[in-house]
């Protein structure tokens, strides 16, 4: 009785130990991580080994103020900008949480009721300048006659549709001229959906002395009314 008993305990044993049982032979692989550019962040848990399958959720983690780098994706063994990120591991794996400044985009919209609208965009891209940037900024053609409704961000020598500036200034400020058909009210609309990039941001009359401002954060359209010609400006504080 004993021999039997020990034999089904044996048998038992080679059973559990088999694949598909504990797992005690299941291939294990490692994770690993690194963060590019080093010290901008910190991926959590940085590594492991891990049983075949195993299902395994990493995160990277900010640790520098919010108004610089922050995480933009993984790249290395796999490419995702899931952030935490969740996967089962099949193999041996070196991931990278790559970190920079993201793309800022403003999107403000004007109407005057009659032609059709004008959709513009400002904002902030790694790599802008206060000029006209190839690739970067979008050019419109030629302000239409003075009856003409138009309206675009200007600098010197360009009209445009898309105007990107650098994330280096702690103050920036666009041009935007309008013009309206036979003077006909002309309203900004616009959805500040980002409430924490710019410490303030407003439209005004004049980037120095305004006799109105408009806190661009708190209100999401201005009306200009009975102008035929109008310069405001864009001014975002950091």
């Amino acid at each position: 009785m004993r021999f039997f008993a020990l034999l089904f305990i044996l048998a038992f044993l080679a059973a559990s130990c088999s694949d598909g049982g504990l797992g005690y032979n299941d291939p294990l692989y490692d994770m690993k991580s690194s963060v590019n550019p080093q010290g901008e962040g910190e991926v959590n848990p940085p590594f492991g080994t891990y049983v075949e399958g195993k299902t395994i959720t990493i995160e990277a983690v900010d640790i520098q103020p919010a108004d610089t780098m922050q995480f933009l994706n993984w790249t290395g063994d796999t490419t995702a900008t899931d952030n935490p990120l969740t996967f089962e591991i099949s193999r041996d794996m070196n991931l990278v949480a790559n970190y920079g400044v993201p793309d800022y985009i403003f999107r403000l919209l004007v109407a005057d009721g009659v032609n059709p609208r004008m959709d513009l965009v400002f904002g902030m891209e790694e790599g802008a300048t206060d000029g006209f940037d190839e690739g970067v900024d979008r050019e419109l053609p030629p302000s239409p006659p003075d009856n003409g409704f138009d309206a675009r961000l200007s600098i010197p020598s360009y009209g445009l549709a898309e105007d990107y500036r650098s994330f280096d200034k702690d103050s920036l400020g666009w041009q935007l001229d309008m013009q309206s058909e036979l003077a006909n009210d002309v309203t900004l609309k616009w959805d500040y959906s980002d409430k924490t990039y710019f410490n303030r941001i407003r439209l005004t009359d004049s980037p120095n002395e305004s006799t109105f401002t408009v806190d661009m954060k708190t209100n999401s359209f201005y009306t200009v009314t009975e102008d035929t010609k109008t310069t405001l400006y864009i001014i975002g504080i950091r």
